[in-house]
């Protein structure tokens, strides 16, 4: 289980914080993440280990988030980072630069897809575009982020 914690926690800290712009929740979650681990029982196949603790820390985000009211009115998506915080400068030093240098729509685009977790036809009906435009600027706008 240590090996996990190592491995796991602060990639988990590092998801959570650029996703929900708050370092102080993505020890919350990963801790919580954590706890459900060593409360499960038996044992279950698990094809994709880092896609399946992401998924459940982006849950129980969502979990913290709706029963938590307190939160629900500071959160925000927009918010920029303090410069006295050093995880914070990390997490939007490097990924907050590089999607900046994009236009406004792709950069929405890849924002929804790759942290919110929709998808490309969810995004389409979303922004008022068709798939195949938003499918060829995600594409477009990956390539220039390599």
């Amino acid at each position: 289980m240590r090996e996990l914690y190592d491995f796991f926690f602060h990639r988990i800290v590092l998801h959570i914080s650029y996703k929900y712009k708050n370092s102080d929740i993505g020890e919350d979650i990963a801790q919580m993440f954590f706890v459900k681990l060593l409360k499960m029982e038996g044992v279950c196949e698990i094809t994709n280990p880092l896609a399946w603790v992401y998924k459940i820390c982006d849950n129980l985000a969502k979990d913290y988030f709706e029963t938590d009211s307190r939160f629900k009115k500071t959160f925000s998506r927009d918010a920029t980072a303090p410069s006295s915080d050093p995880l914070k400068k990390v997490i939007f030093s490097e990924y907050e630069e590089q999607l900046n240098q994009l236009d406004a729509t792709t950069r929405q685009i890849i924002t929804m897809k790759i942290f919110d977790g929709y998808d490309l036809k969810e995004i389409a009906e979303a922004l008022n575009l068709r798939h195949s435009a938003v499918r060829q600027k995600y594409s477009r706008g990956i390539k220039m982020l390599k």
